[in-house]
């Protein structure tokens, strides 16, 4: 369930560091649902070897990076962390940090009760003051948790030298922080990293309104006005300290003269410009891979069309993304694949080029493009839905149980009312028939048309969606429409259409249609191919049947597409998963919260003077 993350790196065995962590493995915290990974940036390799040893027998894993003679990176480490771990959430916890095993059970509580996959908290800390930490280390500490929360209550300062009701122990789902892009690696050394990322996190969390002066660096964490991101960034704290979730922070010297710390006038600087595009809601970092998966391959076009679909990419695997004219050819890539090991390629082509057409015996291919239905993406292994095996009738014809038909009745209703908004029915007499895109090539529209005049003698109208010539005379009148009209076709008798978008509307509705080609939805009760008619006087065509139609929508919506809905990130289109389904591989569905908390609501308590003067203020 939780895998925690401690960043590291430690050059000396003289220093706090090596004693700090080595007492960190000994008494950390690990059970079935939380595992550890202790990331090393660059520590000495003799300090990493007998850590590493010590971590293995306490259960904890040890990365190493050794990025030897590079300035320590946070980031980096908190990222490779991320990338490795293989639970749904994450947390940061630095070396010197802790709690009780009791919180810890509490955060476990707390996860399971979790709705939103965009859900952020920010688990608060008391900085304890040197002379507490010293009689701390001298005996059981299992005795200090009731003196610690009664220094808390009673703002003990011989006991507590600080409390942030927000600190850099991030609770999240880590696909979601893989999406966010992690923490920015053009912070390097101490300073504003955190304030960066979780500004960014939390925006994207829509949990709580934004404060007044958002970008201000001079309201401090306890400023009763609800202004500056460091008031914002407390409301996502401030709940967990009153339901006794928090860590203590063990006092260490600081190292203001290293080149580490040294690195803080910088970062505030890049901080600075960073947050004057997160005031405009600008988003723009590339996702983080799931190095705990397979290798795989995103094939693009241009790397900037695959930013709408960015948050694909933690759930495609250990994905890299290439450009297609990369590759000299086919066969070019295919070398490529087998030299990688890539066991899955994801093609997001919108060219015709050779990488259309792509066969490769050494991975399984998959293609991304749009959805029949709306706001929504098909990941499949064939182009072509009328001969993919995924949306072969023997996946779908099969009876759904009611609670399953009421669910998909209100998905068709739902689409149905957002269709029928921007149009009106006409007042004439609706006794026509609606052809829309046909293939001329099996059959002309004059044959459609005798097929018409002879099946359906009554109709006084039909519309078709294409311009062409006629010489014979029929007993309806025809006119052409310069564009595909909703209306006309939802209310015609007949639909004569091969338009796959059109039809499961038009389904939708309880039309049957009728194509001239076979398509995936061509059984009885659902459509009929006008060559069967053609081809046999006496073939009588079967009613429209909404069980089945149901069935297909419930296996389409469940099963196959991924949704979306559109946001503007930096200018760009972006598509906001709701749910990802790759056939025979994944299944998940992305919940959003979309919108903050009231501010009437109680979260909000700590800066309610501020709201009321603000009120009265207005007044």
């Amino acid at each position: 369930m939780l895998t925690i993350i401690t960043p590291f790196s430690c050059q000396n065995k003289n220093s706090y560091l090596y004693e700090r962590m080595k007492k960190f493995i000994d008494t950390s915290f690990i059970s079935e649902d939380i595992k550890r990974i202790i990331v090393d940036f660059n520590s000495n390799p003799l300090i990493s070897k007998k850590l590493k040893d010590r971590a293995a027998i306490s259960g904890i894993e040890y990365i190493e990076l050794e990025r030897y003679g590079e300035l320590f990176s946070i980031g980096k480490c908190r990222n490779q962390g991320a990338k490795l771990a293989k639970s749904e959430y994450i947390m940061f916890q630095d070396v010197d940090l802790f709690s009780s095993v009791s919180i810890y059970e509490s955060i476990l509580d707390r996860l399971r009760e979790r709705e939103y996959f965009n859900d952020v908290e920010l688990i608060p800390c008391l900085y304890l003051t040197k002379e507490f930490c010293q009689e701390f280390d001298e005996v059981d500490n299992s005795s200090f948790e009731a003196k610690i929360k009664k220094a808390y209550l009673e703002n003990d300062s011989s006991i507590i030298e600080m409390y942030a009701p927000s600190s850099s122990c991030l609770l999240i789902n880590r696909k979601f922080y893989l999406c966010s892009g992690g923490v920015s690696e053009e912070f390097i050394g101490h300073g504003y990293e955190d304030f960066d990322l979780h500004i960014r996190l939390c925006e994207q969390a829509n949990k709580f309104y934004r404060t007044h002066d958002f970008g201000s660096d001079e309201y401090s964490y306890d400023s009763l006005e609800y202004r500056g991101y460091r008031p914002y960034l407390s409301m996502f704290g401030r709940q967990l300290m009153n339901d006794g979730i928090y860590f203590c922070h063990h006092w260490h010297p600081k190292s203001v003269g290293s080149d580490y710390q040294k690195r803080n006038k910088i970062n505030k600087e890049i901080f600075s410009r960073r947050i004057s595009e997160y005031k405009k809601s600008i988003f723009n970092c590339k996702p983080l891979v799931d190095l705990s998966a397979e290798n795989s391959i995103l094939l693009v076009d241009k790397s900037k069309d695959y930013k709408e679909i960015s948050q694909l990419i933690p759930f495609l695997g250990n994905c890299e993304v290439q450009e297609l004219g990369n590759f000299t050819d086919e066969n070019d890539f295919i070398d490529y694949v087998k030299c990688k090991k890539i066991k899955t390629v994801y093609s997001y082509l919108k060219t015709s080029d050779w990488g259309a057409g792509l066969r490769t015996n050494d991975a399984i291919i998959y293609h991304i493009r749009e959805s029949s239905l709306s706001n929504a993406l098909v990941i499949d292994g064939d182009l072509n839905p009328h001969e993919s095996l995924t949306f072969n009738s023997h996946e779908w014809s099969y009876e759904i149980d009611e609670s399953k038909r009421f669910e998909i009745g209100d998905y068709i209703f739902s689409v149905l009312e957002e269709i029928k908004k921007p149009i009106s029915i006409p007042n004439e007499n609706n006794n026509h028939i609606y052809v829309g895109d046909i293939n001329t090539k099996s059959l002309s529209f004059e044959s459609i048309l005798d097929f018409i005049e002879v099946r359906y003698p009554s109709i006084s109208t039909v519309y078709i969606n294409q311009a062409f010539e006629f010489d014979a005379d029929y007993s309806f009148k025809i006119k052409t429409l310069d564009a595909s009209d909703l209306t006309l076709m939802l209310t015609a008798e007949v639909i004569i259409n091969n338009n796959d978008k059109e039809n499961l509307i038009a389904l939708m509705a309880n039309k049957l249609v009728v194509t001239t080609e076979d398509k995936y939805y061509s059984v009885t009760g659902l459509s009929e191919n006008l060559l069967n008619f053609i081809n046999n006087d006496e073939y009588v065509i079967a009613g429209f049947d909404a069980s089945v139609r149901d069935s297909l929508f419930y296996y389409l919506v469940n099963s196959v597409c991924s949704f979306y809905e559109h946001s503007i990130v930096d200018g760009d289109k972006k598509k906001i998963l709701k749910n990802i389904n790759i056939p025979q591989k994944i299944n998940v569905k992305l919940s959003w919260r979309n919108k903050p908390y009231p501010v009437n609501s109680r979260y909000y308590d700590f800066f309610r003077h501020y709201f009321e003067s603000k009120r009265a203020i207005k007044k």
